[in-house]
């Protein structure tokens, strides 16, 4: 059975980073490719026991807050006045829960260690992949220039967006694999740990291009915290481990602002405009704050919801108002609230319980009881949280992958420490 989990777990990366028949937008087939990798493990792995698994599985309590979440998201449907995009959401939220069961799975039958020491070498490969994707036009572009012009390049923002349909996105995802580095650190021999500060290198330097301040943000709190744990439990490491990445952050910013000039020039002094851009308003905050109190005010009326992926069609009327009727916000830019106005008061409670208790155990462990791996599954939980308060990663599904694989250590090791 150990050879299917390996298979599974590489085929779930390949379904992500492979775009099928040239599609434009990667949701449809990634969403499409996850759930046919799923049933195919499914098939497998009740050959092997799965059943009995799940039935000890289930007495986690992040698993129980997932199925009240899942119930009242099916309950939704009661509400719904679109029935198409009730079940494509309902599709999307079930693959993703059986992405955590079916790595669950693995993770019982390969053991802590196989099964981090076979996902290190995915994650890392990933990473580059992605960072090469995210410069390939930056290198097309040298390709086709010449040496002497290679710093003269000038290409917007959003062009290094990389695997992901948008900059934003991309900007989060290397947010969100950075605590999986920063695990991998004290793990792995020292050849490793450098690939490791090249590739925090190399994400920086990609971050500071982006300019998505939602990640700035969550970037600052992640070593933030970081740093602090390190000072309280790991002293004996704080001092060069505070040194060298803080090196590799300045490094790389260094050698964005005086390398690339023409980049920088297009949008001068871009990484710290973007930070003192940061602020609580509406217009600073691309109209939210008016997506967040038509979620609100329609709560407040219909606490049980407009049914799961309806929010599209209800939010019409209120942006009417603001946005103009040829537009519609295909989104609320905070998934707690979108989830919430649309499985209702309940089902978005457990929606925020399901985040809120993996980070407060998680906090717990780390900085109260002082077990090292909890620390990155708070880091984790905590980028994530930023950006589903913010954005909508629930909809991606590489999001949604990367997510799984930390509820999956979480509830593991919470299993046993408790």
């Amino acid at each position: 059975m150990r050879i299917f989990a390996y298979i599974y777990i590489i085929s779930l990366f390949i379904s992500i980073i492979h775009q099928p028949f040239g599609s434009y937008d990667m949701i449809g087939p990634q969403l499409f490719q996850l759930s046919l990798v799923n049933l195919i493990f499914l098939f497998i792995a009740f050959r092997f026991d799965l059943f009995n698994f799940l039935r000890n599985l289930i007495s986690s309590p992040t698993i129980k807050i997932y199925l009240a979440f899942i119930f009242f998201a099916f309950f939704s449907i009661i509400f719904a006045s679109d029935l198409s995009y009730f079940f494509h959401d309902l599709g999307r939220l079930l693959t993703s829960f059986l992405i955590l069961l079916n790595l669950s799975f693995c993770f019982h039958i390969l053991s802590q260690k196989k099964f981090f020491d076979f996902f290190f070498p995915i994650l890392l490969t990933i990473t580059f992949y992605e960072i090469y994707l995210s410069v390939l036009p930056y290198l097309i572009y040298f390709k086709a220039s010449g040496l002497s012009n290679w710093i003269y390049v000038n290409i917007p923002p959003g062009n290094f967006k990389g695997i992901a349909g948008n900059k934003n996105i991309t900007a989060a995802l290397y947010v969100f694999k950075i605590p999986f580095l920063l695990y991998f650190l004290d793990k792995k021999s020292r050849f490793y740990r450098l690939l490791i500060y090249l590739a925090l290198f190399l994400s920086f330097f990609i971050l500071f291009f982006l300019q998505t301040r939602s990640t700035y943000i969550s970037l600052s709190l992640l070593f933030s915290f970081y740093f602090i744990y390190l000072l309280l439990h790991k002293r004996d490491i704080f001092i060069y481990r505070f040194f060298y990445i803080t090196s590799t952050f300045l490094i790389s910013f260094i050698f964005f602002n005086n390398t690339l000039k023409s980049l920088v020039n297009e949008n001068k002094d871009s990484f710290t405009s973007s930070i003192k851009s940061i602020e609580l308003s509406n217009d600073s905050s691309s109209n939210r704050f008016s997506l967040w109190s038509h979620t609100i005010d329609y709560i407040s009326s219909k606490p049980f919801g407009a049914g799961l992926g309806n929010w599209k069609l209800e939010s019409i009327p209120y942006w009417n108002q603001v946005g103009g009727s040829y537009q519609v916000p295909y989104h609320a830019h905070n998934d707690f609230l979108e989830m919430t106005v649309e499985t209702g008061f309940l089902g978005g409670m457990f929606y925020f319980i399901l985040f809120l208790l993996p980070m407060w155990t998680s906090f717990k462990f780390s900085f109260i009881n002082c077990k090292p791996d909890y620390i990155f599954i708070f880091l984790g939980f905590g980028v994530y949280f930023v950006d589903a308060f913010f954005n909508f990663p629930m909809e991606r599904s590489y999001m949604q992958l990367l997510l799984s694989f930390y509820f999956v250590f979480f509830i593991n090791k919470n299993l046993i420490d408790s």
